[in-house]
């Protein structure tokens, strides 16, 4: 699992940044990361999600939307886990085995009324 436990604090030193690109750009300046192309595409595909998703749908979105780009899901799985700690996306349940996430806080809270009723 992807550490549960810091997955639901959202950061508040990003919080007043609109762009989810500037956020995470400033996230890996600040942490010593890379900001790669990969990371673009992955966070590219992500916000324009209308909807939760899978890492498996994430990854079939960015090959539809960047066929000549040749993105492994080990690069979506290891750039999850700092999307979650800045509160870019939000872990948010499970289908079929599978874990499910949902971008923005807003979305968060939509999606979440929408399954309670």
């Amino acid at each position: 699992m992807l550490g549960r436990s810091n997955n639901y604090r959202h950061n508040k030193q990003f919080e007043n940044m609109e762009d989810p690109k500037a956020v995470f750009k400033e996230y890996c300046r600040r942490n010593g990361m890379r900001y790669t192309p990969e990371r673009d595409g992955i966070i590219d595909v992500i916000f324009q999600e209308k909807d939760k998703f899978d890492i498996d749908e994430l990854s079939l979105h960015i090959r539809v939307r960047y066929p000549e780009t040749k993105l492994a899901k080990a690069s979506i799985y290891r750039t999850i886990p700092y999307l979650l700690k800045i509160g870019l996306i939000k872990e948010i349940g499970f289908r079929k085995r599978r874990v499910l996430y949902v971008y923005g806080l807003r979305n968060f809270w939509r999606i979440r009324l929408k399954c309670l009723g």
